[in-house]
Order: C-alpha cells, then sequence, then structure tokens
C-alpha cells in the first residue's frame, strides 16, 4: 500500500482505504484461523455497463450511440471520491458494531479502493471467517449494506465516449483524475447509487 493508504487493523479486524488494488490473498490470509470452519468473501469489481435513469432528450441523442442494452451503457472505468479519516472512522465502528452482536465472527477484513477503478478491478474486498458459514454469509452482507448506506465515498461513473476517444497511445486511458491524458473528459456522472448516496 502507497503512502495515501489509510489502515487499521488488530486481531478483531482489518480495515484499510487504498489507492492501490486490493490484495485478495491478503485478506484471505488474515481470516485463515484454525477456528474458523468457514470464509465468506464478497469482491465488488467493476463491470463493463451500467443502468442509467432516462435522461432528457437531447442528452440522451448525444450518448445514445454508446447505450448497450436500453438503459445499459457501456463504462470505461470508475472513480472513488471519499472523505478518508470519516470513511474510515465510520468503517471501524460498522465492523465493531457487527462483531460485539456476533461472537462468533473471528477476523473482518474490510478493504475500499478509492481513485480510478479500471474494468475488471476490485473497488471493495469484505472477508469474514467464522467458525459456521452462516454467520460468515450474513455478516459480509451487513457490511456490505451499511458501508453503501453510511460511510461518506462517492462513485463517479466514466462512460465510453466515442466523440472524445482517441486512436493515438497518449490519450487512449484515463489519469488517476478520471480525464484523458490529452486533456480529453470522458462522459462522467456521480452515481446515485454510489455509497453514502444520501450525502448530496
Amino acid at each position: 500500500m502507497n503512502e495515501s493508504s489509510m489502515v487499521e487493523c488488530n486481531e478483531d479486524y482489518h480495515i484499510s482505504l487504498t489507492d492501490d488494488q486490493i490484495q485478495v490473498d491478503e485478506a484471505i490470509k488474515y481470516v485463515t484461523r484454525p477456528s474458523n470452519g468457514a470464509q465468506s468473501i464478497f469482491i465488488g469489481i467493476t463491470r463493463q455497463t451500467e443502468n442509467k435513469a432516462p435522461q432528457v432528450e437531447a442528452e440522451e441523442e448525444e450518448k445514445s450511440r454508446n447505450a448497450v442494452n436500453g438503459n445499459d451503457y457501456r463504462v470505461e472505468s470508475l472513480f472513488y471520491e471519499g472523505y478518508r479519516p470519516m470513511a474510515l472512522k465510520i468503517m471501524r465502528e460498522i465492523v465493531e458494531e457487527i462483531i460485539a452482536s456476533n461472537p462468533e465472527l473471528n477476523g473482518c477484513y474490510v478493504c475500499h479502493r478509492l481513485g480510478l477503478v479500471p474494468l475488471g478491478q476490485a473497488s471493495i474486498l469484505i472477508a469474514v471467517g467464522s467458525g459456521h458459514r452462516n454467520d460468515a454469509h450474513n455478516a459480509v452482507m451487513e457490511i456490505l449494506n451499511k458501508v453503501k448506506s453510511r460511510v461518506p465515498i462517492w462513485k463517479k461513473v466514466n462512460y465510453v465516449n466515442d466523440h472524445n476517444d482517441k486512436t493515438t497511445d497518449d490519450c487512449s486511458k484515463l489519469n488517476q483524475s478520471g480525464h484523458h491524458s490529452c486533456g480529453e473528459t470522458a462522459s462522467s456522472e456521480w452515481s446515485t447509487k454510489s455509497e453514502a448516496f444520501w450525502l448530496k
């Protein structure tokens, strides 16, 4: 993890925010313990399409060429932005609440990536170890739902934009700010379905 990563870790939980790729092996290693008969893992990954509510007619005409099926649009990448100190604090509170309510849990690992997340790469990983599978499964989903509703992290969707696509190598990729290296900006919008969507 680089210097902009933030981590809180003890024997009960590992909680982190990172600008690097999420390490699945590290999470599995953390929740692998002799008393655990189950490990449940959720990995949220940038997929190639995003469903959008209908836009006004003029905007739809501008982007219609990129529609895949109905309101599904081709995605180039996701960009996550968050208030890091508060995000880490609330993630810790969520995990501590869930551990306190279920003594069967033995190790919770939660890592959220910030910045640019390309197609196929993970934006969040949650791993929980426990003696039995139901406890681990339920805890993973509870952590995920609470992270999405309470943690101040926002998601911007960068859509494939044929009008701005360039053929040169210099302009073929987005930089860490979600802009093409040549200065062009991909079509993008902040998702209303992103984490902490109630913070506007």
